[in-house]
Formats: C-alpha cells, structure tokens, sequence
C-alpha cells in the first residue's frame, strides 16, 4: 500500500475552521452551509448576552458608560472585519468560515489569557454594595 505524501499545512489549515467552512471546502450543498451557519450564529447570540453581563458586572457605577463602550468595540471590529473577508470574494463561503474561526479562537485566546488572569470578585461579594444595602 502507497501512502501519499501529506502536503505542505497552508493557512486554512492551521486556522481552526467553524462548521461552515468546512462544509463549504467539502463542496457541501447551500443548504447544509445555511444550517452550519444558523447553529454557529445561533449559539453565539445565546452566549453574547452572558458575556455582556460578565464583562458589566464589575461596573456597576459605570454601567451605561461600560456598555456603550462594549457596544462600540463590538461594531468596530465587525465593521473592521467584514470588508477583509470581502477581498476574498463572494464565490465561496470559505473566507466567511475561516474569518468565524478566526475571530472565534481569538476571542477564546483573550478569555483564557487576559480575562481569566483577572478574576473578579463574583456578584454580590463586594463589601461596598452590601454595606450601602444594610447588609
């Protein structure tokens, strides 16, 4: 048996891939893209609520201010983000994929390295709150 020689790993292969790209390298109908799709931005609007209220949680006092300051961040990267995977084209949904994938591990690199390092006190363990609530 003949095993054949393993090419060179290019950059859409040590990126890791959302379902979505995978589906359309495999040349996968529209359909099965769709529905990789839906599931990947489906379980993503369920988590960004709990992340917001991770990320407010700690200001209190500044809550509006904090949360406008998310909101600017979120839209400015995404505004950043889709005219690059744009210079790609529109003939495949490989560059759509591979961008979700990208952001998608950058964002989980950030949470174990900058906000894990972080802890903050859980909510309703902050002396100031539970002193001014007569607690």
């Amino acid at each position: 048996m003949v095993m054949p020689i393993p090419s060179p790993i290019g950059i859409a292969d040590a990126v890791p891939k959302s379902p979505t790209t995978g589906a359309a390298a495999l040349g996968a109908p529209f359909g099965v893209i769709v529905a990789c799709t839906f599931v990947f931005l489906s379980c993503a609007g369920l988590s960004f609520p709990c992340v917001q209220v991770t990320a407010l949680a700690p200001h209190g006092a500044e809550a509006g201010t904090a949360a406008a300051l998310l909101g600017a961040i979120n839209f400015g990267l995404a505004s950043a983000a889709a005219p690059v995977v744009g210079l790609f084209g529109t003939a495949s949904a490989i560059p759509m994929g591979l961008g979700m994938g990208i952001t998608i591990s950058v964002a989980l690199v950030l949470l174990w390295v900058v906000v894990r390092p972080l802890r903050s006190t859980p909510i309703g363990d902050d002396d100031a709150v539970n002193a001014s609530a007569g607690h």
